[in-house]
């Protein structure tokens, strides 16, 4: 592949420039924590103001 090593010279940006800042509230994450859960997912999906699953 001749052109991988270019790769990290093409012009980035970031996701969040795509979104209206009020598109963030609609928003859920349903990725899974780094850490062992009792329940998956938790109640408070999402909510990142929220302590998930009392970790």
């Amino acid at each position: 592949m001749p052109w991988f090593d270019r790769l990290a010279h093409l012009k980035g940006r970031e996701t969040e420039a795509d979104m209206p800042p009020a598109a963030f509230a609609s928003l859920v994450s349903y990725q899974h924590p780094d850490h062992d859960t009792t329940r998956w997912p938790p109640t408070n999906a999402g909510r990142p103001d929220t302590e998930e699953d009392g970790q």
